[in-house]
Order: C-alpha cells, then structure tokens, then sequence
C-alpha cells in the first residue's frame, strides 16, 4: 500500500512541480503580524539604530524582527508575563480582604498558599470545569484572547 501511495505523491509532485517550486519559495516568509503576551526588547539609546518597527492590528509597536532574529541581531527579549499574573493575584486578594470574602489579616503568601495555591485549588469541582467551558471566568492565563476562549470552549476540558 505504501508503494502505491508513494507512486501517487511522486507522480503528484512531477506533474505540479511548479507549485511545488512556488511552495518551497514561499516557505517561512512573514504571514501575519502578531506580538507576544508580554515581550518586551529595552534599548539603550535610539531604538532605530538597532531594529526596524511596524504596528500590529491593534496599534501596537514591535520589532519587525521575530525574536530569533532580533536576538541574532544582538537585542535581548525581556519576559514580564509572570509580573501580569502577580499583579492580579494581589489585586484579587485585595478586592476578596477588602470585601471580607477572606481573612484581611493574612499576608499575601499567606493567603496565597491557603486559597490560590495550585495544591490547594478543587480542580476537581465540576463547577469550575464548566465555567472554564462556557467562558465566563473572566481571566484564565493563556485563555484570555479570543482563540483562546474558542478553544476551551471547543476543547471543553474536564481536568
């Protein structure tokens, strides 16, 4: 069956050669314009002198550079994503010590480790699962955009 197969992709590819040459050719040129979560390059001086710049469909400014490049180039990519999850941990356990949802006498690790922990979450709630599945939790790290609530949605996961 494989040689079969195999006849049919080679026969396949000597009659489009030329797509196969137009495929080759495009292979790894820029498709789209996206950013990371929270990439940042800092530059000590004019940042025109070491990079390039383009807006994304947002507005946004980013190095025409893919990270790969932009470090080749000698830029170094700063990642403060883990900074964006701290702030809203200790801004929801305000808003919960505030609201006396929880102990306001707890220190942030304290309450932390009682109540946000990883070992300490009931992942084993259906409750949560369903929220996570139908979207309306909020923030969820790395479900947060649009793709990513589509997938939970699609995916619908259970653990």
């Amino acid at each position: 069956m494989n040689l079969i197969k195999n006849f049919y992709t080679i026969r396949s590819y000597n009659v489009y050669r030329p797509l196969s040459d137009i495929i080759v050719y495009i292979c790894g040129l820029v498709n789209k314009r996206s950013s990371h979560a929270s990439g940042v390059i800092l530059f000590e001086g004019d940042p025109f002198e070491h990079s390039a710049f383009m807006k994304t469909p947002r507005g946004e400014v980013i190095t025409q550079y893919d990270l790969h490049d932009a470090e080749f180039m000698g830029l170094t990519k700063y990642d403060f994503l883990v900074t964006e999850v701290q702030d809203k941990l200790v801004q929801a356990i305000k808003f919960l010590q505030e609201n006396n949802e929880i102990e306001s006498d707890l220190s942030l690790r304290e309450v932390y480790d009682k109540y946000f922990h990883p070992n300490v979450l009931p992942l084993k709630d259906e409750k949560i699962w369903k929220n996570i599945q139908n979207g309306s939790i909020l923030n969820i790290f790395q479900f947060d955009s649009d793709v990513g609530a589509q997938a939970a949605k699609k995916i619908k996961p259970k653990n």
